[in-house]
């Protein structure tokens, strides 16, 4: 999984917020989002499962792969993966973010509310900041005090990870300490 990355100036595009987002066409990538002033506007677990809903859809339509998901009322957290195929980060990212803007507000009637602030990304370049990362976003949910075991909540990649995963690879990103793991998460 490790690999190089020569950093040149046209790998940068110039955006009137900060800090820019890098554009790399093939990647693993962390994501958080959050939605505007930390509102909770994804309340209900109808809301939660249409903006779930929202990001594999979009997944699948700018062909990104997702590895992990949390999914909060104000904030959800993505590992996912970009290939030659793929739309860029922003495209996909907007898609998320338009679609579910648009159902959340029709939901509540309040059409042209501001729903999403931004979002960060990262490239793991390395397989240990993969795991680490891995294992943070699935055990989300229960930094959050919102269940004692991350596979009991129905908006997170937990429960599907448990099933799918080899018990080796399992064992592997179980093994993984998270406390001192840098994502933005102050939600």
């Amino acid at each position: 999984m490790e690999r190089r990355i020569e950093f040149t100036s046209d790998i940068y595009k110039n955006y009137l917020h900060q800090p820019s987002h890098l554009y790399i066409q093939n990647g693993t990538w962390i994501i958080t989002a959050s939605t505007y002033q930390k509102m909770n506007i994804f309340r209900e677990r109808y809301e939660l499962t249409m903006l779930q809903k929202t990001i594999f859809e979009s997944a699948y339509e700018f062909r990104w792969q997702l590895r992990a998901w949390a999914i909060f009322s104000n904030h959800y957290h993505l590992i996912a993966v970009s290939d030659e195929h793929s739309s860029s980060i922003d495209a996909f990212i907007a898609s998320i973010h338009r679609k579910s803007a648009s159902l959340i507000n029709q939901r509540h009637t309040l059409p042209g509310r501001q729903v999403w602030y931004r979002y960060w990304e990262t490239l793991l370049t390395h397989q240990k900041s993969y795991l680490a990362r891995l294992k943070y976003v699935m055990e989300n949910p229960v930094k959050h005090g919102l269940v004692t075991v991350a596979s009991d909540y129905p908006w997170c990649s937990a429960r599907w990870f448990s099933k799918t995963a080899s018990p080796k690879f399992s064992s592997n990103v179980n093994r993984f300490k998270i406390d001192s793991v840098k994502v933005i998460d102050n939600f």
